[in-house]
C-alpha cells in the first residue's frame, strides 16, 4: 500500500517511521523517508517513532482518507508509544486520497 500511493510532493527531508500493530495480524512498520515508502514486517531492533494500535478496518479507511483522524480515535486508533508520537498525526497527509 505505501509505495503506490504516497504522494509525489512528499519533501525529500521527510522521516517518519510508525510502527503498525493491527488486531490479528503480525507488527508491521511504514517509513517514510527521501520520497519514498516502505512497509515491511517489525523487527526487534526497530526504533519507531510512533507505535499505532488499530483495528485493520480502521487503518484502512484513514490512509484512503475515508476518514479523518479523530473518527478514527473513535473507531479504536490509539497512539500507544514511540519516540515522536506527534508524527503520527501527520501519517495520512502523505498519502494520495484513494
Amino acid at each position: 500500500i505505501a509505495p503506490i500511493f504516497l504522494r509525489s510532493e512528499t519533501s525529500a527531508s521527510t522521516n517518519v517511521c510508525v510502527a503498525l500493530e493491527v488486531s490479528g495480524a503480525r507488527p508491521y512498520l511504514m517509513r517514510i523517508k527521501g520520497g519514498a515508502a516502505e512497509t515491511r514486517e517489525r523487527r526487534h531492533a526497530d526504533r519507531p517513532d510512533a507505535v499505532l494500535r488499530t483495528p485493520a478496518s480502521t487503518l484502512t479507511q484513514l490512509l484512503y482518507q475515508r476518514i479523518g483522524p479523530f473518527t478514527a480515535t473513535r473507531r479504536g486508533l490509539r497512539i500507544v508509544g514511540g519516540r515522536r508520537p506527534w508524527l503520527a498525526l501527520r501519517l495520512q497527509s502523505y498519502f494520495v486520497p484513494a
